[in-house]
């Protein structure tokens, strides 16, 4: 008996980091018909060489998320979609406004405005663990949740401008959600790193050690200065567990995650943050770790 054909889904950003591992992640999960959104101009070759890539209908559109006609385009047709499409700088944007907050807040509403126009069944919102925190007024005994938002002032004050991006956009797909009757889920991936599916990307970063390219993204979020030589000296087996961690669990299950956000039964409340701590915990365990060892 043939199985029944799976519903037509986008993907936003879908040549990115987490949306190349989320289009992999449909297509060996049954999904046969995709349309991956990419940034105009940006290279989505990989995409057609994943796994079942062959047996799939992949369409790929070219769409700035802040072109509302690219962006409906892509969508229409589609019953699900995952909004993954968002700036990310590790450099001090020169207008923080223009390259990161805008397209976070009108780029997610205008996919937004384009599910409601198509009535999409369910859209999946890549947010980020930067929407729940830094949050310093939160009380010091209780464990963070769904209920935390970032503290914008807080960040802006320290010129953190992507948590503020981040906060944004989702606090704006809250309130369309509640005003148009869309079915939304959020969720928040804290640091996600691991294989590069992408080819060119490889060879691009093959002149660079492990330890400089994590040292260079935790800086830029924890605005930690740490040094990865004193941590293999103090925490060898902690260190390569961390990265033998991150490269073997976190990328995949971030895009497992999302697929599976769209298959679950639609929760009773339109405000559904899912704030995946199972996969930071792991994560922020071994830090913690590797953060002692490099002040003990």
């Amino acid at each position: 008996m043939t199985e029944p054909s799976k519903e037509a889904v986008c993907v936003t950003g879908a040549n990115g980091f987490i949306g190349s591992w989320l289009v992999q992640t449909l297509l060996t999960t049954g999904y046969t018909t995709i349309h991956a959104t990419i940034y105009p101009g940006s290279d989505p070759s990989h995409l057609f060489t994943l796994r079942a890539a062959s047996k799939a209908n992949l369409k790929v559109f070219e769409a700035d998320i802040l072109d509302d006609v690219a962006v409906s385009r892509a969508v229409e047709g589609c019953t699900g979609v995952f909004h993954v499409a968002s700036p990310c700088t590790l450099e001090d944007p020169q207008d923080p406004q223009e390259e990161l907050v805008l397209p976070a807040v009108q780029g997610t509403l205008n996919v937004l405005e384009a599910a409601k126009k198509f009535k999409v069944r369910r859209v999946v919102l890549t947010s980020s663990i930067s929407a729940l925190v830094p949050n310093p007024g939160w009380p010091r005994d209780k464990v963070f949740n769904e209920t935390s938002w970032t503290d914008l002032d807080y960040c802006k004050s320290r010129q953190k401008w992507y948590p503020v991006s981040k906060t944004l956009a989702e606090k704006a797909a809250w309130e369309f959600a509640e005003k148009n009757g869309i079915d939304v889920v959020a969720i928040h991936p804290a640091t996600c790193l691991g294989p590069l599916l992408q080819p060119y990307l490889q060879q691009l970063l093959q002149g660079y050690s492990s330890c400089c390219r994590v040292q260079k993204i935790l800086k830029s979020i924890t605005g930690w200065e740490l040094c990865m030589s004193k941590m293999l000296q103090r925490c060898k087996c902690c260190y390569l567990s961390l990265l033998l961690l991150l490269v073997d669990i976190f990328a995949p299950m971030v895009s497992i995650s999302l697929v599976n956000l769209l298959k679950e039964s639609p929760n009773s409340s339109l405000n559904f943050r899912f704030t995946g701590l199972y996969l930071v915990q792991p994560y922020a365990m071994y830090l913690g770790l590797l953060y002692q060892n490099t002040i003990s």
